[in-house]
């Protein structure tokens, strides 16, 4: 047989059957914890990393994240005591990453939005957490987090690790974000701050 037809040969078997790829979002479905609350994620993620990773590739799960960093917004909310905590995303971003980063790109029409979906839910009940004079701003700041992944995070989905880490410029968001969607961020980040200002001055 001719080199290229060995190598076409072992492309095609190599790609991942239909049936494997439901037996993979059978198996992220189980792991991703859709509709429960963020911290029963975290809570099972902390359980299966104390645990040995399977050695099949086909049932190997990538619990890794590049979190949600955007640049100027940790040193935005350091200004103001109390705002860090309030705006805390980087859980939603756990969970978000860990459906991006396991569900087959066949899953991408089927998914990729319910994976969207869910990380606009965590945040915003990081949000309703928070001190009623700032929630409002976390809701914002919340809403343009989830524009930019589900705007652009189509061709994130369902890629590995190697192809979407900080090997090519950091996480998701800081990659999609434009730059007036990081103006809105820090305007909000800043409103929020004057506003718990003012309540705490009152």
């Amino acid at each position: 047989m001719k080199p290229l037809a060995l190598a076409l040969l072992s492309l095609v078997s190599a790609a991942p059957s239909p049936r494997d790829d439901l037996a993979r979002l059978q198996l992220v479905d189980l792991h991703f914890y859709e509709g429960r609350p963020v911290s029963d994620f975290m809570q099972h993620r902390r359980n299966e990393q104390g645990t040995a990773p399977s050695p099949d590739p086909a049932t190997r799960l990538d619990w890794t994240t590049d979190g949600c960093s955007v640049p100027g917004v940790s040193e935005a909310l350091a200004k103001y005591p109390g705002l860090p905590k309030a705006f805390d995303f980087a859980d939603p971003c756990t969970r978000h990453d860990f459906g991006y980063r396991n569900y087959p790109k066949s899953a991408l029409g089927s998914r990729r939005d319910a994976v969207d979906r869910q990380f606009r839910e965590d945040m915003k009940a990081v949000c309703a957490a928070s001190r009623p004079v700032v929630r409002p701003f976390c809701y914002s700041m919340a809403e343009v987090y989830y524009a930019a992944v589900s705007g652009a995070g189509a061709k994130h989905f369902g890629q590995k690790p190697e192809r979407t880490g900080r090997v090519e410029g950091g996480s998701l968001l800081e990659k999609e974000l434009q730059p007036s969607q990081v103006q809105d961020i820090l305007n909000n980040i800043e409103q929020a701050g004057q506003a718990l200002g003012r309540e705490k001055s009152g």
